[in-house]
């Protein structure tokens, strides 16, 4: 329902799953089936499922339909890409105390169908992880996605570990929504909400935190909010993490300008910027 003239195709989405065979990487769809929806109920044939107030972004998962709409996305995802994995979000939820179960009995269900068919479903942790009672409510097949966008806490690899767990992927983010250039440097996301600063180095930082837990699988994240940023900037923070996770350059080396050596051929102005 959402698919315009000039949007990712089935088609796409097979050739991007080919190419990156062909390099070594797993491409796999993630979606959202509860938060994050605004692009589904923006549109007014959708708009009964809406939970109200909630910015036009969440389902009513209250609702009897909800179960098999989201399934529905999350079938059309799965079948486009084909690759058995499919990471079903549910991150940046709006819960009032008395939704947080239900929720996560919702998230959990979608999840338990997909194992039930043979499907390896993922999930942010953010919503659980601030909330960590609703944790018993997921199978311990599902991979947590240790999402770390508002800086640096080194505590959560090892509670989803301990939790059972048996796939958990630290996910640090080189702060790219709000900065122009060289990302990761600049401040957290929603500076208004006093998040925590993502500071230098982070990135290595989780991965470490990681490594101490026992958690060895790690996803470095990106988001882009599409207001004309350059990418440049980005690419240092990538490949020091990319370089950092192969064992190559120790964590908390300054080291960009060597970085940008090596991926462009000289130094670019952004490293000497920030």
């Amino acid at each position: 329902g959402v698919i315009r003239r000039g949007v990712m195709t089935k088609d796409d989405a097979k050739w991007a799953v080919e190419e990156g065979k062909r390099r070594g990487i797993l491409v796999f769809p993630m979606t959202n089936v509860v938060g994050h929806m605004e692009h589904f109920f923006r549109q007014e044939r959708y708009r009964d499922l809406l939970m109200e107030n909630t910015n036009d972004r969440q389902m009513n998962f209250f609702d009897p339909r909800a179960e098999e709409f989201a399934m529905r996305v999350v079938h059309e995802f799965a079948d486009a890409f084909g690759t058995g994995v499919v990471h079903v979000g549910g991150d940046e939820t709006t819960l009032k105390p008395e939704e947080k179960i239900p929720y996560a009995k919702f998230l959990a269900k979608i999840c338990k169908n997909l194992l039930e068919e043979g499907l390896a479903p993922a999930i942010w942790d953010d919503m659980i992880y601030m909330d960590q009672s609703l944790c018993e409510y997921f199978d311990r097949r599902i991979s947590i996605f240790d999402w770390c966008y508002y800086g640096h806490r080194p505590e959560s690899p090892k509670f989803f570990k301990d939790q059972g767990f048996t796939d958990v992927f630290v996910c640090p983010c080189d702060n790219s929504w709000e900065g122009f250039i060289n990302y990761q440097h600049v401040t957290g996301w929603l500076k208004s909400n006093k998040d925590i600063p993502v500071k230098p180095n982070e990135i290595e930082a989780l991965f470490e935190d990681g490594r101490r837990a026992g958690v060895l699988s790690g996803m470095l994240t990106n988001w882009e909010n599409s207001l004309g940023r350059n990418f440049w900037g980005q690419w240092t923070a990538f490949a020091r993490g990319g370089l950092y996770m192969n064992g190559r350059i120790e964590a908390r080396e300054e080291n960009d300008d060597l970085i940008e050596e090596v991926l462009f051929g000289r130094k670019t102005p952004y490293s000497a910027v920030t």
